[in-house]
């Protein structure tokens, strides 16, 4: 009831008092506020229909050539003169020598100079900071110095992220005065709008500045680069303590509504930002953070052809090639051989050109390995890989287990259809392509080893496998892909990538774990880690692997804690070390259900223990899904198991 509502003691509180306060409900503040920014954005798109939100330009491009100085005017002007009178006089005039042919220049970027400021700014995987300023924000002690001084008094190397910084200035003044202070300006010309003062929250010239952003971000993309935008703005503190507070104390119902109806704004204008910032298609040229999946209804639709009939599967060619027994929707809409595709773009910064010896290897060793690789990755060129051999891949083996953890976990089945499974020997393969679209048979000449049997650890045969392995994901980052690779004694839960930071170069997850993911003396566990491709971590791999024979008789996950801090220091790697909360296994895991995403059956011999205690993993897993949420927080791992304790 809107006019009023009883107080305690039975007072009635009028709705017209100044001292009073109102009973709205905050829902309905919340749907005001929605309704009034919805009402804005149309009013400001409809104002001028045909009109971009902006126009981006370089300030350093002029738009039309300066007139010639007085004296040059004149001196042109004379030169006319001279040459009318001498055709009045009939007299002839013998031409100049024509100039040699001058070459044209090349066309100007439709960008400016943006794309010359991101290559300065960008790091090595094309990843830029960005922020926006006008002249109000670079005044002395305003929010630009007080951005610069939280960089320098960060912990953590956040000074060094300043070199990776670029200022997007709003009006020429702000563009000078960035100039003086720090290495990479731009100036976003705009047009319609003076963007010199401060902008109150929701006014027009604010929406407009928000979505020529938005527009804005929209051609970092288009170029190729990641980005970090990061703003300060006090406006929304300034329009709830200018406008809904009044000068006399405001009641805490009144001060509810009010952060009701500024949330219904700020929602509305989130979500209207969300449905702007889609880029475009073709996300191939983006070196994009490769952590995110998502499945659609319109790209699943993609396996069927255009009759709504299932398209028919890929055919099997040879091995290594893509299978689809099980008669499942396979993952493109057209076979290798009816319709070969052009594989996707990849940032200038990721792909590795390949070297003769690479073609070579290509060719023999690596044979179709491209091919497979570019059906299962995902449009940033990310690909799930794991490694099976006869006995991993036998019926109610390792492999079994490790599909059905894809297939129960939290968000994890959409990610099935971009793992690939590398198939040590013939036998494998078959019993992969019987239960999985993506396998690759992976064969290694000149290697006297039968992949076949189980490999028991440390022996001859079992190095040889481990090592084989490292060569193998060396390739797939020479082809430009990341990969992250999983053994298949790990059941996933949840989606493991939400962990993975932007910055590092490889993520890795942690036999002991003491709580700092930067810090050098965690212990790794190379059974799970994910990489990005660039020249760091292809030259990364191959000193890993030539350490091999300066460590007789160790696997690839000793010695890679033995040379880590070189490579650290030689190479300029980043790596991160996985919470073992999230990444757990045997050795070290977190209690907690609800935080858990991959567990792994390390620290564990023998496939049959292994085997037990992951079906336990599972079977504890499923018991918590079906647990109301008042009891899940309760829930606890079955131990102990054979490995597990």
């Amino acid at each position: 009831m809107l006019g009023g509502g009883k107080m305690k003691g039975g007072e009635t509180m009028g709705g017209g008092g100044g001292s009073g306060s109102s009973s709205i409900s905050p829902l309905v503040s919340f749907v005001l506020g929605a309704a009034m920014a919805t009402v804005c954005i149309l009013f400001v798109m409809s104002a001028s229909p045909g009109r971009r939100l902006a126009d981006i330009s370089a300030w350093t491009n002029a738009d039309d050539a300066p007139p010639l100085p007085l004296p040059l005017q004149d001196a042109a002007a004379d030169s006319n003169d001279s040459l009318a009178a001498a055709a009045a006089a009939n007299v002839t005039v013998v031409a100049a020598p024509a100039p040699a042919p001058v070459q044209a220049p090349a066309p100007a970027s439709p960008y400016g100079d943006l794309e010359e400021v991101l290559r300065r700014a960008a790091t090595k995987d094309r990843t830029v900071i960005m922020t926006q300023i006008n002249l109000a924000w670079t005044k002395p002690g305003s929010l630009l110095d007080l951005f610069f001084e939280s960089f320098r008094l960060g912990e953590g190397g956040v000074s060094r992220l300043l070199d990776h910084l670029v200022i997007v200035t709003m009006d020429p003044a702000a563009y000078e005065g960035c100039q003086a202070v720090h290495r990479h300006c731009y100036f976003l010309r705009t047009t319609g709008v003076d963007y010199r003062s401060e902008k109150m929250f929701m006014s027009k010239d604010y929406l407009e500045m928000m979505w020529g952003r938005n527009k804005f971000q929209q051609t970092i993309l288009e170029l190729g680069y990641n980005f970090l935008f990061t703003v300060k703005t006090s406006s929304i503190d300034q329009f709830i303590s200018s406008s809904m507070a009044p000068k006399v104390a405001v009641t805490e119902p009144t001060g509810r509504q009010a952060a009701s109806f500024v949330l219904g704004c700020v929602a509305t204008l989130t979500v209207m930002l969300l449905f702007q910032y889609q880029a475009p298609p073709d996300y191939g040229r983006a070196a994009r953070s490769p952590v995110q999946f998502s499945t659609s209804r319109d790209q699943l639709l993609l396996h069927c052809s255009g009759n709504g009939t299932a398209a028919p599967p890929p055919v099997i060619a040879r091995g290594g090639e893509e299978a689809n027994i099980t008669g499942k929707p396979p993952t493109t809409a057209t076979t290798v051989a009816e319709q070969p595709t052009k594989p996707p773009a990849s940032p200038p910064t990721h792909h590795i050109p390949a070297t003769s010896t690479d073609l070579e290897e290509e060719g023999g060793e690596f044979r179709g390995l491209a091919a497979a690789v570019a059906r299962a990755a995902t449009d940033d060129r990310t690909v799930i890989i794991t490694c099976v051999n006869h006995a991993f891949a036998a019926p109610d083996s390792l492999l079994d287990i490790f599909l059905e953890g894809f297939r129960v976990g939290d968000g994890t089945p959409e990610l099935l259809r971009h793992v690939l499974v590398v198939a040590m020997d013939p036998t494998a393969l078959t019993r992969c392509r019987a239960v999985h679209p993506h396998c690759y048979l992976y064969t290694m000449p000149g290697l006297d080893v039968d992949f076949t049997s189980e490999k028991f650890f440390a022996s001859k045969d079992y190095l040889e496998l481990v090592w084989s392995k490292l060569k193998l994901q060396r390739r797939i980052l020479q082809l430009g892909y990341n990969f992250l690779f999983t053994d298949v004694d790990i059941v996933w839960l949840r989606n493991p990538f939400k962990h993975v930071a932007v910055y590092a170069d490889m993520a890795i997850s942690s036999d002991v774990f003491f709580g700092d993911p930067d810090n050098i003396d965690n212990f790794p566990n190379t059974g799970f880690f994910y990489v990005k491709p660039s020249a760091r971590t292809i030259a990364m791999t191959k000193e890993w692997h030539e350490a091999r024979s300066s460590h007789p008789g160790l696997n690839e996950q000793p010695v890679f804690n033995h040379i880590k801090k070189k490579l650290v220091k030689k190479l300029k790697l980043k790596v991160q070390y996985l919470d073992t909360a999230y990444i757990g296994g045997f050795c070290s895991y977190g209690k907690d259900l609800s935080k858990i995403c991959t567990m792994h059956a390390n620290c564990c011999i023998g496939l049959q223990s292994k085997i037990s205690d992951l079906k336990g993993v599972l079977a504890d897993w499923k018991n918590y899904t079906r647990l109301p949420p008042w009891a899940k927080p309760n829930a606890r791992w079955t131990v102990p198991g054979k490995c597990i304790h």
